[in-house]
């Protein structure tokens, strides 16, 4: 099995984070752009281009929540505005209604 390179891979993650593209880095420390590039993946490096990716992804999941519930929201305001139109017609019904008497009509 082949000796281990000594790579400074904490000095490099450095310099990715700081916002070198990764292909400069790998020019800088003599090594393989993949390299760089899997070891970043893997380590999960907060290189700009990751942290930019995980803000839009997180503003766009706070814009579609927002979306549903502006949704949601007009939704309920319907559905509690065609209550009230029910129960309104319902109350009008019943003033409108002649009351039912018990007592037997005398002809």
């Amino acid at each position: 099995m082949p000796k281990p390179l000594d790579v400074p891979w904490d000095k490099i993650r450095e310099v990715a984070e700081k916002g070198t593209p990764l292909v400069d880095v790998a020019k800088l420390f003599n090594i393989s752009k993949d390299s760089v590039r899997m070891r970043s993946q893997r380590e999960n490096w907060n290189t700009p281009k990751r942290v930019q990716n995980k803000l839009s992804k997180a503003t766009g999941m706070q814009s579609n929540r927002a979306a549903e519930n502006a949704a949601l929201s007009a939704q309920l305001y319907e559905i509690e505005s065609g209550q009230n139109v029910a129960v309104q017609r319902q109350k009008v019904s019943t003033l409108t209604r002649r009351p039912r008497t018990t007592e037997p009509r005398v002809s």
